[in-house]
């Protein structure tokens, strides 16, 4: 297939929450798309001026609440109509011909649902994670693929979805907030009879952790939702016994862990194992509906 303009094709989609320090920069490196769609997670500092700023085409859509990760990107997602859809971090940021290279592969690789990049940091380390097609937890690499791969897994930070495919498998499921999502969506695309490629030739440079502001309250919500989404993983994808047993297993480890380290006034390590237990208690107490 001969496309003018790869672009033409692509929606782009990022969802953002008090990213004010990255939106801009991550919009200049895609505002040759057809459409750049922003789904505000009711951020309180200025990132939807910088955003018109940056990109004054920009479609802003401001959330009455904080929807997750998730769900925001599902909104973002039904507003396109193009061909292919980018779902892109505010942190992440497009290398010149990634776009390009991405759609191309597409073309060639026509069982793929998504494609995805390399994502390096700005130092660049690689971060390059496979997981099995039956598994539910990815494993980091410390080389890149020689070239284009099916894998069982893609990293939410950066990834072309042919938006037909993204409808056919239903989206992200929204009983995640936040982490554990990407890892339930790659197992539903497999399961699907979708492809998963991951393309080396194309680039992103991925400012990991800064798409907010890091405070005492977000990383008590990280911890919580690391926690709870894999439980969540394995009740859903392998066996909702398996998640009670290991859930009462986290509750126990990791509450022993912050009692261990109250004496030793090591605090962050104190709330970070809260943080995991509380999420485990809570999936104990409470198990959500499987969607």
């Amino acid at each position: 297939m001969t496309r003018k303009s790869p672009w033409d094709d692509v929606t782009v989609v990022i969802v953002v929450h008090n990213s004010e320090s990255v939106i801009s920069a991550a919009l200049q490196r895609v505002k040759q798309a057809r459409r750049v769609i922003v789904v505000d997670n009711a951020s309180h500092d200025d990132t939807c001026d910088a955003a018109r700023r940056a990109l004054p085409t920009v479609e802003i859509h401001k959330m009455d609440t904080n929807l997750g990760y998730g769900r925001a990107n599902n909104r973002g997602f039904a507003l396109a109509a193009t061909e292919f859809v980018l779902l892109l971090n505010p942190d992440a940021l497009v290398e010149e011909g990634a776009l390009e290279t991405l759609v191309a592969a597409a073309d060639r690789y026509l069982e793929a649902a998504v494609l995805a990049p390399l994502l390096y940091t700005p130092e660049g380390r690689l971060e390059f994670y496979t997981m099995g097609f039956d598994a539910y937890a990815p494993n980091e690499e410390t080389a890149p693929p020689d070239g284009d791969v099916c894998t069982g897994f893609i990293m939410g930070a950066s990834m072309l979805w042919r938006l037909s495919a993204w409808h056919d498998i239903g989206g992200f499921d929204e009983n995640f907030f936040i982490y554990g999502e990407d890892v339930d969506i790659s197992r539903r695309t497999v399961q699907a009879g979708y492809g998963i490629v991951i393309v080396p030739s194309a680039i992103v440079r991925h400012l990991s952790g800064k798409s907010s502001p890091v405070t005492w309250r977000t990383r008590w919500r990280k911890d919580w939702h690391v926690s709870w989404g894999r439980l969540y993983n394995i009740g859903k994808h392998d066996d909702a016994d398996k998640a009670v047993r290991c859930a009462r297993h986290q509750l126990w480890l990791f509450g022993f862990r912050a009692l261990m380290y109250t004496p030793l006034f090591r605090f962050k390590k104190v709330m970070r194992n809260l943080a995991a237990a509380g999420a485990s208690l809570q999936y104990l107490l409470h198990r959500p509906t499987v969607s």
